[in-house]
């Protein structure tokens, strides 16, 4: 079996923008966090509308987020998945928030995040990212009292 280095490189350089990108979520950084995304990033995020679409758009979302939490973020990302090749990857992972809002009310939720990747001009940006969490079928409710296994 031939190995090659070169995309195995390409994993680590996303594994290491991902534990970047984790550091610019928990700080609230939404200045460092766009860096990692690229202008044409398309979101199918847990909140309405059905898909954001550029930059602007999930800089708005972003900043929401932010500003409705009092204090910092913690997020953990689980057993995560890079699979990447020359310019295109992808990763998947399960991932928790846990934050507390200006409102007094915890949350606390782990959710389903799929995440795609282009190189562009050297650098692996974020083109795409899929958030989502299971529903029950007869109560049409989120489940958002699943854990992962431990």
């Amino acid at each position: 079996m031939v190995i090659d280095n070169n995309l195995e490189s390409n994993e680590i350089q996303i594994q290491q923008g991902r534990e970047k990108w984790l550091e610019a979520v928990r700080a609230k950084d939404l200045k460092r966090l766009m860096t990692f995304y690229s202008p044409e990033i398309v979101l199918f995020d847990l909140t309405p509308p059905l898909q954001l679409l550029g930059e602007n758009s999930y800089i708005k979302n972003w900043k929401e987020c932010f500003e409705m939490i009092d204090g910092l973020i913690d997020y953990e990302i689980r057993d995560q998945d890079i699979t990447a090749s020359s310019d295109v990857a992808f990763s998947h992972s399960l991932t928790r928030m846990k934050a507390k809002t200006k409102t007094g009310h915890e949350l606390k939720t782990w959710f389903r995040v799929t995440v795609g990747f282009r190189k562009i001009n050297g650098k692996w940006l974020i083109t795409h990212e899929h958030i989502s969490v299971p529903f029950d079928p007869t109560s049409r409710q989120a489940s958002l009292d699943l854990k992962p296994e431990e």
